[in-house]
């Protein structure tokens, strides 16, 4: 199911906890090999939240660690697929191609997180990085985007 409206606006008919997104901001989903492997073939990336929840659930550089504590045992091999907010729709429409909408949402009391509603097509993961959940993030999230 897609969300429909204007994201970021007050009084949206998506909610007070749905927001654009920052600018400059990555957008990264944390995602086993085996499942990042057959997306590739198949030309999109799902996950079962897809099914579950209606979207799949993503983080930027600052929300990796704790999204991963929460989710992922320590050691867990793990990969990070950092997605081109370009190469997805936004709610409303507006100048992006067809495809999944990526929204901002709150989360609980964890923050505001990105989401994706669809799966993802491979062409929009611009860069993977393999990470052993726990250890330090790769040295490319440590610096601002380029």
């Amino acid at each position: 199911m897609s969300p429909t409206g204007t994201a970021g606006s007050t009084g949206s008919p998506l909610g007070p906890d749905r927001r654009d997104q920052p600018p400059g901001t990555r957008i990264i989903h944390i995602a086993f090999p085996e499942a990042w492997t057959a997306a590739r073939s198949l030309g999109l990336y799902s996950h079962p939240s897809l099914e579950s929840e209606g979207f799949i659930h993503c983080s930027t550089p600052g929300q990796l660690r704790a999204t991963a504590a929460r989710h992922f045992a320590p050691g867990e091999e793990l990969v990070l697929l950092e997605l081109d907010p370009a190469r997805l729709a936004v709610p409303g429409g507006g100048s992006r191609p067809e495809g999944p909408e990526l929204v901002w949402e709150k989360s609980g009391d964890h923050g505001v997180f990105p989401h994706v509603y669809g799966p993802i097509p491979v062409t929009a993961i611009v860069a993977e990085h393999r990470w052993n959940a726990g250890d330090d993030l790769p040295a490319e999230f440590l610096a601002p985007p380029t």
